[in-house]
Parts: structure tokens; sequence; C-alpha cells
């Protein structure tokens, strides 16, 4: 059976993204929304004369956005580390910020971001940072509204088109809508009057196997059997 990749319909997000500052280049390994609150980890290197990696900055914080809709203004804080290939930490401290985010697109934002960074060392001092930031929840999520679309022009049946969108299969689907829900099978054959998909899962370290045997008649789904092994 293949896999089904579903996103929340609640208002968690997941964002990552890449970004520069007064502390070198960054990326924002990620950063989880739910609501008016979130959390992030993000790191920034800088780099030598030679181009090589001399520093990196790891922050692990929490976000609070003020108007409460995951864009706009928003208020941080983290705590930070500090080590550099010189031999230096690794370092810890913190970080408090302030920054707006701005809608480029449905999946797209761009983070401006400005604070206070402590390090106990020569590295403390106030930094200024942009970033690009991706959103999968809003990614997926249009993928899903554009594909619904895409099945709406078909002129298939509100129940047929929910059971594709859910990846799931019913009797009575046309060998079409079936490849739709769950993709192509993993072989083809027929036995008397009746066409024969089936769909596999093996994982040799296990020994675990499932398998989905479809019967059609004429095209038409008309029943299917399971079968789970172990062994």
């Amino acid at each position: 059976m293949k896999c089904i990749l579903s996103t929340p319909a609640n208002a968690s997000e997941w964002r990552s993204g890449l970004s520069c500052s007064s502390k070198g280049l960054g990326i924002k390994l990620i950063e989880y929304i739910n609501g008016d609150w979130g959390f992030f980890a993000d790191s920034f290197i800088t780099e030598d004369s030679n181009k090589e990696l001399e520093t990196v900055t790891t922050r692990i914080g929490v976000k609070i956005y003020l108007n409460k809709i995951k864009r706009g203004y928003f208020l941080n804080g983290s705590i930070s580390s500090y080590e550099s290939t010189t031999g230096e930490g690794p370092i810890d401290g913190f970080s408090l910020g302030c920054g707006y985010i701005y809608d480029l697109s449905d999946s797209w934002f761009a983070n401006i971001e400005t604070g206070f960074l402590y390090l106990g060392n020569n590295n403390s001092g106030f930094y200024l940072a942009g970033s690009c930031d991706l959103s999968w929840t809003s990614l997926f999520k249009n993928r899903r509204k554009k594909r619904e679309e895409q099945l709406a022009k078909t002129g298939w049946s509100r129940e047929i088109i929910n059971a594709v969108m859910e990846h799931k299969i019913r009797v009575g689907m046309t060998m079409d809508q079936v490849l739709e829900s769950w993709g192509n099978p993993d072989s083809k054959y027929t036995s008397g009057n009746y066409q024969i998909w089936q769909y596999e899962t093996f994982y040799s370290y296990s020994g675990y196997y499932h398998s989905y045997t479809l019967y059609f008649t004429n095209g038409i789904l008309n029943h299917w059997d399971e079968y789970e092994s172990n062994n």
C-alpha cells in the first residue's frame, strides 16, 4: 500500500529557511508555530579569509507573535552557544530580539530581526538578521487544494473525489480512479474474468510483508483481498 502524507488541520505550522546576519550566513533548521507562539532552532557560521569555517553560533529559542496570526511583529528569546575552530568555546549565552515577518506568498515569508546576543566574550553585541522562510505546512495545503480542483474537473462524484484525496479505495471505482488514489500497482495480471492489481510492501530486515490484491471486472473495482505476514 502506498504511503499517505497528510498535514494537520489546526493552526500549527512548520517553517525553515536560509538567513544572513551580522554574525554570518545561517540556516533556520526548524520553526514550529502554534497560534501566537512558537519555538525555533537556527545556526550561523562565519569564514576566515581563506573561506574556511571559523565560528559557529547556534540558537534555540521561543518566539511570540504580537498579532497572533503567525506574521507581523514578534519578540523572541533564546539560549545560544558559540564555538570557534581556533579553540575558543563552546561558550553559552542568550539572545533577546524583535522583528517583523512579511508575507511573500502563501508559502514564503521574509523575516527581519534585530536584537542583542550575549556570549560573555568579544562576540557579544547587537545583531541584525534577515531570512527567507518556507512554510512546509502551507506548501502541502496548497498542493492539496490544487489537486482537489483538478479532480473536480473530471466529473467524478464527491464521494469518489473525497476517497481519492484521502488515498482510499472503494468498490465501484474505475481503474483511473484507483490510479489517482494509490498510484501504479506493483504488478498486474489477469485471472479468469478478473483484471488483478497487486500493491505490496516488504521490509527485508524484519520480514514484514503486506499486500492488497484488487479485482476488477470490466475496468470496475469489484473487491479486494488483504494479506499480512511477519515471517
